[in-house]
C-alpha cells in the first residue's frame, strides 16, 4: 500500500484551513473547544492517560 502518514503534536502543528491544530485548540489561540455551550479544556497527552477528575481521552486517526 506505501502508504505515509506525518505525525502531529504541539511542537509540530497541521495547518487545518489556517487553524494550527493541535495548537490552536491547545491553547485557545483561534479556537474554543466546546461541549454544547460549554467551554472545555483541552490538554495533550504523549500516553493518552489522564490524571483529573470528568476527563476522556478523544483519538484522532
Amino acid at each position: 500500500m506505501n502508504q505515509m502518514y506525518k505525525q502531529y503534536s504541539p511542537n509540530n502543528n497541521v495547518d487545518l484551513y489556517g487553524l494550527q491544530l493541535p495548537d490552536s485548540v491547545q491553547n485557545n489561540n483561534k479556537w474554543q473547544a466546546v461541549i454544547g455551550n460549554t467551554p472545555i479544556v483541552l490538554n495533550w497527552s504523549e500516553s493518552g492517560k489522564v490524571n483529573s477528575k470528568g476527563s476522556g481521552v478523544l483519538f484522532i486517526k
